[in-house]
């Protein structure tokens, strides 16, 4: 039997099999005592020690499993945002992951509205710009390397961009507030 994957009708027989341990331990250290009162508190005494294993082995089990998202469809924020950089030109934003190399972009003319999302996820709460085209979302951590340029960027080049907003979202723990829309 794996410890990894141990469950509730396994410990069904490994609580008995630590009882009658328990057991025949008293009867061997204390042949002159009564053997079954020693041996019942033995038996519970490592009952109890072989639940505390199991309860532990099981809150330590397959912690991915649990913190993973239902299906692929689902969006997750990005975790760290000190693991990117961002990249800017006349024509895109980039956003270019450090360590992997991938690199996600979007054109300025064909962004249609900037959101920012604060995130309270201890410990790595955050806030990300949200950069909309169409069907497509790049998500930008505050705390990436470049995100001052990005914002003078965004500041200087998107007409009606608000600043009051990125002002109060700032301070915001939870929330999802629009910085800029395009104009129809």
């Amino acid at each position: 039997m794996r410890n990894e994957n141990l469950t509730r009708k396994d410990f069904k027989w490994i609580s008995p099999t630590f009882f009658l341990l328990g057991i025949l331990f008293c009867g061997e250290v204390w042949p002159e005592h009564k053997v079954i009162f020693h041996g019942i508190v033995w038996g519970v005494v490592v009952f109890y020690i072989g639940y505390f294993i199991w309860v532990i082995i099981q809150s330590t089990k397959n912690q991915n499993e649990i913190s993973r998202p239902p299906s692929d469809d689902v969006h997750i924020a990005l975790k760290d945002g000190r693991e990117y950089k961002i990249e800017l030109d006349s024509e895109s934003v980039f956003l270019l992951h450090k360590h992997s190399g991938e690199r996600k972009s979007v054109k300025w003319e064909e962004l249609t509205a900037v959101y920012i999302l604060a995130i309270d996820c201890f410990p790595i709460g955050s806030i990300s710009f949200m950069l909309h085209k169409e069907n497509h979302v790049l998500e930008i951590p505050t705390d990436a390397e470049g995100n001052e340029a990005l914002l003078e960027k965004m500041q200087d080049s998107l007409p009606g961009f608000d600043n009051q907003e990125l002002i109060e979202s700032i301070g915001m723990l939870h929330g999802f507030k629009k910085l800029w829309c395009k104009k129809a």
